[in-house]
């Protein structure tokens, strides 16, 4: 289970995609501005952010730079989704799931040989 930020100005991909991910036990947040979900000095933030590369009044490649400026070891995924469908989003959950077991495997890792 990991707390996974939605940055998603579509709210029927985000919908999609938070019910997607809720039934893998994940905890779903989302928000339609890094700027309103992301403090720099927030510890307890997500370990995992997905962002919608298509916005209305930007890019997701902009907000991900943005990310990167302010949180630059946090873990984030550009998606597109053209056409919100389950299958869609199931995808994307796939890749989710691969990236946080990669998370976990060297969360474990640095733990374990104490680095």
């Amino acid at each position: 289970m990991a707390n996974v930020l939605i940055i998603d100005d579509n709210t029927t991909t985000a919908a999609i995609l938070r019910i997607t991910l809720s039934r893998q036990l994940h905890i779903v947040g989302r928000s339609e501005d890094i700027r309103d979900a992301i403090n720099p000095v927030d510890v307890s933030g997500p370990d995992l952010v997905l962002i919608n590369q298509a916005f209305k009044n930007s890019s997701g490649w902009e907000i991900f730079n943005y990310l990167k400026q302010i949180k630059p070891n946090l873990p984030a995924i550009v998606y597109v989704l053209e056409h919100p469908t389950t299958s869609g989003a199931q995808w994307v959950c796939k890749v989710v799931e691969a990236v946080l077991s990669e998370i976990m495997s060297d969360n474990e890792n640095t733990l374990f040989f104490g680095t």
